[in-house]
């Protein structure tokens, strides 16, 4: 049986998540100890306003999924094959999970990366989720864009598209969008991720990857940038340009498919990706594993 673990990005958190994991896995309770008291405090706690932070809420989300995956595969024996994939930050969780990066490195890497995210956006633009056709959608963006900045950046599923916006050319995408038959729903993020305003953040992954020694993946781990299964030769220019560049998720799940995968199991916080997979493969068989109750439903499916 050939199954793709899939793993959330920012947007996903909530207090709480991760602490049933801690107190009932010992794998998951190395991770989070290893992650650290802010962490721990930070995914258990809260307050919500901490949690949400981007500079928080990344370290958060990776290192819950990183302790989900651990407490899924610790003793496991099956003889499930394992592919992976990430949406944005998530795939810091699969680079980890399929041991391309260790997790201490990939953690104080994605902490540094909401730092640079943060000040790349200097809180200018932003985000909104577009329901509709893709082309309309594409329409609208050129449109709105003028002389700034209004691209698709994340391409869900059929029917859903994220984009990415300067503020000017935001208040004319959300005056269109009902012209193209669309509808506007702006997100709550701190800039215009996923778009060339990323670029610095690019540059200075680059730099900071220098002094990392990166493994090939231990199983097929999907690019969010090319939709297909990475080469170690190329982790460092994917891992790169997978900040500024748009995420093929739905192009993603259509590969897996085609490549034999029929389960998909969401590893870490909430069942955002269980969504727009069903949307994408509506017989594929869905699962999460966020709790003990969960991760015990899943290891028996595996």
């Amino acid at each position: 049986m050939k199954v793709a673990l899939v793993y959330a990005g920012q947007g996903a958190q909530f207090v709480g998540m991760g602490k049933e994991l801690y107190e009932g896995s010992e794998a998951a309770r190395r991770i989070f100890d290893q992650a650290g008291e802010d962490i721990k405090k930070a995914c258990f706690e809260g307050p919500e306003e901490v949690l949400n932070r981007t500079d928080m809420a990344q370290p958060c989300i990776y290192t819950m999924e990183v302790a989900a995956y651990a407490a899924l595969t610790d003793g496991y024996q099956g003889d499930a094959q394992f592919v992976m994939a990430g949406f944005s930050l998530g795939e810091y969780a699969a680079l980890t999970a399929s041991g391309v990066l260790p997790f201490d490195k990939g953690l104080e890497l994605v902490r540094l990366r909401g730092q640079w995210m943060q000040e790349a956006s200097g809180g200018k633009g932003g985000m909104a989720a577009m329901l509709g056709k893709l082309d309309a959608v594409e329409q609208c963006c050129k449109e709105a864009a003028g002389d700034g900045m209004c691209i698709p950046v994340n391409y869900n599923c059929p029917g859903q598209t994220v984009v990415s916006y300067d503020d000017e050319a935001g208040k004319r995408l959300a005056e269109l969008a009902r012209g193209y038959r669309l509808k506007c729903i702006p997100l709550k993020v701190g800039g215009p991720f996923h778009s060339p305003k990323m670029q610095p953040v690019a540059e200075k992954i680059v730099d900071y990857l220098q002094h990392v020694e990166l493994n090939a993946p231990s199983c097929p781990l999907y690019s969010n940038v090319t939709a297909r299964p990475m080469e170690k030769e190329e982790l460092v220019d994917l891992i790169r340009r997978q900040v500024m560049s748009p995420v093929l998720w739905e192009q993603t799940v259509r590969n897996m498919a085609e490549d034999g995968v029929e389960t998909f199991v969401e590893l870490g916080p909430g069942k955002v990706l269980r969504g727009l997979i069903k949307k994408t493969i509506p017989q594929a068989a869905l699962y999460g594993a966020e709790d003990a109750q969960s991760l015990q439903a899943v290891r028996e499916v595996l």
